[in-house]
């Protein structure tokens, strides 16, 4: 089987990002380093995230190397990221993050190390939260959208390659045109 970005993607968001989205406790990423792209977006999955004040940077950094970010990706963003400057800077320029930045965008909940995650789950009791049979159905009707996202990715995806495809052909007749009228004027004259 030959590998390509829409089946490594399809199963890495639908079933691994299902699965962590409304898995059925508190969830808390503990981001050490750099996350970028798929590790920012792991992190994204879980309910908290803390990041080490000293060192990484958060980004999506799709838009500089041509990726487009699947729908779902972007649903998590949106839904996970509360400041709208903060996704336009994260999904459109490729913005990096240091730990204070993502802190008051509100990408992340607070910086600090193991310490300071144990700290937070004890003060907010989430190890009790997460043992009550109503968690995983609470994260489901907070992500109902995004999750439908993911269920309609296959879809989702080839309505975006049919949108591509019409902006190459839109291109392409307007590069003939451009050609065929600087074949009839003498080029250009800039």
């Amino acid at each position: 089987m030959q590998w390509e970005p829409r089946t490594f993607s399809q199963s890495i968001l639908g079933l691994f990002g299902k699965k962590l989205l409304t898995y059925p406790m508190p969830t808390v990423a503990l981001i050490n380093g750099h996350a970028y792209a798929g590790g920012l977006f792991v992190s994204l999955l879980h309910d908290y995230r803390f990041q080490n004040p000293t060192r990484g940077y958060l980004c999506l950094n799709e838009v500089h190397f041509g990726a487009w970010l699947p729908a779902p990706m972007a649903s998590i963003v949106k839904q996970k990221v509360a400041n709208p400057a903060a996704v336009r800077d994260l999904i459109t320029a490729g913005r990096r993050f240091d730990a204070k930045e993502a802190l008051s965008a509100g990408i992340i909940d607070a910086t600090g190390g193991i310490e300071v995650a144990l700290k937070f789950i004890e003060d907010r009791s989430l190890v009790k939260l997460g043992q009550t049979k109503v968690y995983a159905s609470l994260k489901e009707e907070i992500y109902k959208e995004t999750l439908k996202t993911l269920e309609s990715h296959e879809e989702n995806e080839k309505e975006r390659l049919g949108r591509l495809q019409e902006r190459d052909d839109m291109e392409k007749v307007r590069s003939a045109r451009v050609g065929a009228w600087e074949k009839t004027h003498g080029g250009s004259k800039l």
